[in-house]
This record gives C-alpha cells, structure tokens and sequence, in this order.
C-alpha cells in the first residue's frame, strides 16, 4: 500500500518491554508487525555481512532482541501502515560512554527516502527526557545506504556531539 507523502498521519509507538506494548486492542498485531520487519531487517543485514552465517529463524530474533534491558522500542506507523521501527539502549559495548546506543534502525524499502527515517531519528534524539549528546552505532560498512543515511542525519544535527560512528565507512 503507498502512502500518501503530503498527508503523514504518523505515530511513534514507544515501549520498554515488548510484552508492555501499549494499546491493548492491538497488541498482537503491533508484536507481529515488529517481529516481522526485525526479520526482514536480519535478512536484509545478513545480504551484506553474514552470508557464511546461518540465518536465525524469527522465532530466535524475537527471543534474542525481545527480551534486552535498558531498552527501549520504537515502532513506527503511518495511516495504520507499519513504515519501521528502532531498537535504542542505554548500557552499550560503545568504546566510550554515550547518551544512548542505536542498537537497530529500520525502514522498510518501499517508504525509504519518504522522509520517515528522519521522523524516527527526531523522536529519538528529542523527544526524550534524557538531554543526547552522544550516540552511538555500528554500521556494515558493505551497507552504502546505511552510511549515506547516517551521515546525512549527522551533518544535520550539530548539537549532537562526539557521535561515535564506529565504521570506518563515515
């Protein structure tokens, strides 16, 4: 389904444990939306970097990445369609301490370069109650529209400082 680019009608659904979904009524399908665009993004990942690795079936991912603390969950949608979602914690394995860590961030091909990544980066970097300076993230360097993205989001937030941008593609 193509959105309509002039009339976003979008909401960031924000949680800390994946079974405290909010929004009862649909809770299932918000888990099953997230669990799905985590697998397509693996299999997307495992296109550049992970092709000796066996795939993890969805089933694994869920209990892998849906069971983390300190994180929190962001689960985009757009007209009732599920655009993307990210993964942000706040403990890293970052090679100096940051504000928070870009664990995962996805948008699904069809709605890349829509601006919807951009709506996603701005509801984590400020809308939060924790003042970010630093962030961190890791990024394949065989991924050249991952690193084309991030460097457009850096250039255009400059009050984020001392990002950590562990690739040596940036």
């Amino acid at each position: 389904m193509k959105i309509n680019k002039k009339e976003k009608d979008y909401k960031i659904i924000s949680f800390t444990k994946i079974k405290t979904i909010p929004n009862q009524n649909n809770q299932k399908d918000h888990f099953n939306a997230f669990s799905n665009m985590l697998y397509d993004y693996i299999c997307e990942l495992h296109e550049f970097d992970y092709e000796n690795v066996p795939l993890k079936t969805q089933t694994q991912l869920e209990k892998e990445y849906f069971n983390e603390k300190d994180t929190t969950y962001k689960l985009l949608i757009d007209h009732n369609i599920y655009v993307g979602f990210a993964i942000i914690g706040y403990k890293t394995n970052c090679h100096k301490a940051v504000d928070i860590y870009i664990e995962e961030f996805y948008i699904k091909p069809q709605y890349r370069k829509q601006g919807y990544g951009k709506i996603l980066i701005n509801d984590i970097l400020f809308n939060t109650s924790q003042n970010i300076n630093t962030a961190c993230l890791y990024i394949l360097p065989k991924n050249k529209n991952a690193i084309s993205f991030w460097k457009n989001v850096f250039s255009k937030w400059e009050n984020i400082t001392n990002t950590i941008r562990d690739t040596n593609a940036l």
